[in-house]
């Protein structure tokens, strides 16, 4: 009863974390796509693209190593490795900073949007914000404890929805540059947030311990690497449209960027509920491991990714019937050239269960290196075929396909690695999808039946 509790809970929160994200997410994209130019769209997407990439190195160096370590250390050691974990927190952020400085404007001339170098600059100040927002959402996720979590990112996220709902509704002209210090504020409240409602699991000690910061590092660099490797895989086909499709017309990559965006967020909408199972998996599998050993992480990625499969089929089906109508709705005809693309980009959803819970596994299992040298591997597969489709089809539609291939491949290649270090069998997964519909339709047939059954009336 107690088991099932933790996933009720945990899964109650997540998955509304992952839900206001995508309506705030989505939400945001609508207004934004009606109140910017395509060239300010695209400019402000690139920018997304790439402080998610910082953002996601922080959590990779610093959440799994954390969350592990906590779980299976005894509680005297709490306060050792929470101090450790910040002193990395600390010094990845500084170098993000001296990073940003001297790379903004190299990076607005490669990607053809010269408006980067001020956004850029200006999430400096965002950077170091987040160091206490993201201790504090690792340590609740190592106390099992997501509602903190929760608060926090709907302050952030809601937040900058609010500013540009209010701009929106009330005819205000909308400008990046004002837009970017919304997004730095937005970090403050959500930092706020999440710190109280961290305070209880916060100890730590005045002597930083350097064997933790070393054991830490040395734990979370190849899942640092696979962050970094991952977020690339994710972002370099947006990259490489602005860099080849803006050689010729600062307009075109911009314009591309925004029309290639707008089918991504429809796609992303598809990808909610692996966000949310994500987050509950690792530490629920770094506490199978201890106990079950490799069995336990081999049923849990079999279920996950089947459970995940059945939920984003039909999501996949619907999007595929009614392409045009969707892109009218969230992003305005003026994207209507999105909608070839977005029948290439919904396909993701069917390798992307796989690539996900392939990396939570390995890592729960002690072995973050291979998943590193994996995702490596397929950020450099990416570049290679993006730049062959795009450059040879001249048009967003090539960066689709390249990326689609990846998938493919890497999908192939999880399922060869996990027989071998696992003994999974990718047919369970299948069968595990299959189960869940007559399951699903079991229990809510059950919740149905106690609504509906009138309860006895007490005896006076």
């Amino acid at each position: 009863m107690k088991k099932d509790s933790y996933w009720l809970r945990s899964g109650m929160y997540t998955l509304l974390i992952q839900i206001s994200a995508m309506l705030f997410g989505l939400g945001g994209f609508m207004m934004l796509t009606r109140s910017l130019s395509k060239e300010d769209f695209g400019a402000w997407v690139l920018f997304l693209t790439i402080t998610g990439l910082i953002e996601v190195s922080r959590n990779a160096l610093i959440q799994n190593a954390l969350v592990k370590h906590l779980i299976a250390a005894e509680k005297e050691e709490h306060g050792r490795i929470n101090t450790a974990s910040l002193v990395i927190n600390i010094l990845l952020s500084v170098g993000s900073v001296l990073l940003l400085f001297l790379l903004s404007i190299p990076l607005g001339e490669w990607l053809n949007a010269p408006e980067l170098a001020y956004l850029l600059r200006v999430y400096v100040i965002t950077t170091l914000i987040l160091i206490p927002f993201s201790q504090s959402e690792f340590v609740h996720q190592a106390n099992f404890d997501f509602r903190g979590v929760f608060f926090g990112h709907f302050i952030r996220l809601g937040s900058l929805f609010s500013y540009i709902a209010v701009c929106f509704f009330l005819g205000i002209e909308l400008h990046i540059e004002n837009l970017v210090w919304v997004h730095c504020v937005a970090a403050v409240g959500g930092a706020i947030t999440l710190s109280y409602f961290a305070r209880r699991y916060m100890t730590y000690v005045r002597q930083i311990d350097w064997s933790w910061v070393k054991k830490l590092f040395n734990y979370g660099k190849y899942v640092f690497g696979t962050g970094i490797s991952s977020m690339i895989l994710n972002s370099i086909d947006s990259w490489m449209i602005a860099a080849i499709l803006g050689g010729s017309s600062v307009t075109r990559g911009q314009q591309a960027v925004a029309t290639y965006n707008a089918a991504l967020r429809i796609t992303n909408l598809v990808q909610v509920p692996t966000n949310a199972v994500a987050q509950m998996v690792f530490p629920q599998s770094a506490k199978r491991i201890k106990t079950e050993g490799k069995a336990g992480a081999k049923f849990l990625y079999e279920k996950s990714v089947g459970v995940l499969l059945s939920m984003i089929i039909p999501g996949i089906i619907f999007v595929l019937l009614i392409p045009e109508f969707l892109i009218r709705l969230v992003a305005g005809p003026e994207y209507l050239d999105a909608v070839p693309v977005l029948q290439i980009t919904m396909l993701y959803g069917l390798f992307m269960p796989f690539g996900r819970q392939f990396g939570i596994i390995l890592d729960s299992i002690g072995k973050p290196k291979i998943n590193f040298y994996f995702i490596l591997f397929s950020a450099g597969l990416n570049v290679v075929l993006n730049y062959i489709f795009i450059t040879s089809l001249n048009s967003v539609e090539g960066a689709a396909y390249g990326t689609l291939c990846t998938y493919v491949v890497t999908f192939i290649g999880t399922q060869i690695l996990l027989k071998r270090e696992l003994n999974v069998n990718t047919f369970n997964v299948f069968a595990y999808a299959w189960k869940f519909y007559p399951e699903a339709f079991k229990m809510g047939k059950s919740i149905i039946r106690q609504k509906l059954t009138p309860r006895s009336m007490p005896e006076h």
